[in-house]
């Protein structure tokens, strides 16, 4: 997800960035309606990662106490920043750097922990 949307965002074919994320984060009270919208949207990409997590438990991909909303915070957090940082002309390689970054900490945050092996007595 965080690779394909780092690609997306820094196409020259499209606009950089997501509308979603990019689009009337501060606006005037009439465009509330819209602000608020979007930010249902964000919370829905949020949710999204959350319950894929969330099957990661029941796959087995995921360790038990990993959790699933701070998983989804984060990386919901990384996307909007890659976002922000390819409007602000940022080329895909740079984007893909933060995405290793990010996937980098996957394994504190969600991998399944090795057992530790017991030394014999």
């Amino acid at each position: 997800m965080l690779r394909d949307n780092a690609t997306a965002y820094a196409d020259p074919a499209t606009p950089t960035g997501c509308m979603i994320v990019l689009a009337a984060p501060v606006c005037v009270p009439e465009a509330s309606p819209v602000a608020e919208a979007l930010a249902r949207m964000r919370a829905g990409v949020r949710e999204t990662i959350r319950a894929r997590v969330v099957r990661g438990f029941e796959e087995g991909g995921v360790r038990a106490d990993a959790d699933a909303a701070a998983i989804a915070a984060f990386y919901g957090t990384v996307l909007n920043g890659l976002s922000v940082q390819s409007r602000d002309g940022a080329p895909a390689a740079e984007l893909h750097s933060a995405v290793d970054g990010a996937l980098a900490s996957w394994g504190t945050l969600a991998t399944p922990r090795t057992p530790v092996p017991t030394p014999p007595a």
